[in-house]
């Protein structure tokens, strides 16, 4: 009797297991959020385990039911299990709880419920059907052992079928076909992820450098002539026009913010396939914006005057607006979401920015300024050009 109410828990909670692996694996994206609310996992180890988890929660449950080494399974599903509630409760209340994420795609849908108390007896329930269900395979095995000293009979123990095998292959064929349209998913955001720390990290040094300079934003071009953006620890040295420091700041920030390294990876965004493989790095791919570059009058068709009067760096007191006013955006020209940029804020933040037409001044650093400026369009780059300069907003 007991062996029956055992074997019946524990295919209950191996039910739910797979339940639990599949709703991960439709929607691996929801799942790789809810991983990054833990603390003790790195950002590298969010991918990787964002796959292997409910892979091996599917694996392990099949394995069960499909009655294919029942005792490991059950043995290692318990410490699995046993191991993922002690980390839960140890962040729960250490730190600030994190997101459960275990039912993946069903997750919110019942994210008003998936509280410590719901997640702790649901685990505490499986925990029990297995360690009943082990305690009673042990004894199984015990029995057996005695009476198997007392018979001389050969065993009658046989393999798998060649249904039980082509079902095996069946299965594994569709948690793969579940797995490939949600990969590129997880990868993307983890990309996205990247980008945005990039731009926080570069935008807080922007804060620091002006926190050097007087309340100055970085320059490094002159508003006439041809300029030269030096990097003198690498022998670097670029003829650039006023506005290309939009482009190759970070040659001239390079020694004195960023170890003297201008081809960082930091300065790479993970989003642009044409970057990939590419060896030293000229610009980068995280521009920064011309109106700090300019006057706010020069972003103003009434107040904007002969070039070159309006040409200089701009202080940081002058933002009016620093959560809407982007400083740099990566511009993912046939590769990002139409209609929008990735962008680092004024007071630190980035994310992504849709791009609001009447945000955006019409004639950007002005065409007919060519020899002054190397000229970047607005239609192009809208959030290099906000419409009134550093006093305007991008969103």
């Amino acid at each position: 009797m007991l062996n029956r109410i055992a074997k019946f828990a524990s295919g209950l909670a191996m039910s739910v297991l797979l339940l639990l692996g599949i709703a991960k694996l439709v929607d691996l994206p929801a799942f790789a959020d809810a991983l990054r609310t833990w603390n003790a996992i790195p950002e590298w180890a969010v991918a990787p385990l964002c796959i292997a988890v409910p892979v091996f929660e599917v694996l392990i449950a099949l394995s069960w039911i499909l009655g294919m080494c029942r005792r490991w399974a059950i043995a290692i599903a318990f410490c699995f299990l046993m191991i993922v509630t002690l980390a839960y409760l140890g962040q729960r209340f250490l730190s600030d709880p994190p997101r459960c994420g275990c039912a993946g795609v069903v997750s919110r849908y019942w994210s008003e419920i998936d509280s410590t108390v719901v997640v702790v007896t649901r685990n505490a329930l499986m925990l029990i059907a297995f360690g009943v269900q082990l305690r009673v395979a042990r004894e199984h095995i015990r029995l057996n052992r005695v009476s198997a000293t007392l018979s001389t009979q050969p065993s009658n123990r046989r393999g798998f079928t060649l249904i039980e095998a082509l079902v095996v292959v069946a299965l594994v064929g569709l948690l793969i076909g579940l797995l490939a349209p949600s990969i590129g998913g997880v990868r993307d955001k983890a990309r996205v992820a990247n980008t945005l720390a990039n731009l926080r990290s570069h935008a807080s040094i922007f804060t620091v450098y002006a926190g050097d300079f007087r309340d100055t934003m970085p320059a490094a071009t002159y508003p006439t002539g041809l300029s030269i953006i030096r990097c003198p620890s690498q022998d670097i040295a670029v003829k650039a026009k006023y506005f290309d420091m939009a482009r190759l700041w970070q040659i001239a920030l390079a020694d004195g913010y960023y170890n003297g390294d201008p081809s960082s990876m930091s300065f790479r965004s993970p989003l642009n396939p044409y970057s990939k493989g590419i060896g030293r790095l000229i610009e980068t791919d995280y521009w920064y914006a011309c109106s700090f570059l300019a006057s706010p009058e020069f972003y103003n068709d009434t107040t904007r005057a002969l070039l070159p009067q309006q040409l200089r760096a701009v202080h940081l007191g002058e933002v009016v607006f620093p959560d809407s006013k982007s400083v740099l955006a990566e511009y993912a020209l046939s590769w990002g979401p139409p209609g929008a940029a990735w962008a680092a804020f004024t007071d630190g933040h980035a994310d992504e920015s849709t791009v609001v037409a009447e945000l955006t001044h019409k004639s950007g650093d002005g065409a007919k300024s060519y020899d002054y400026n190397g000229h970047f369009p607005a239609a192009r780059y809208p959030l290099l050009h906000t419409e009134n300069g550093v006093r305007g907003r991008d969103k």
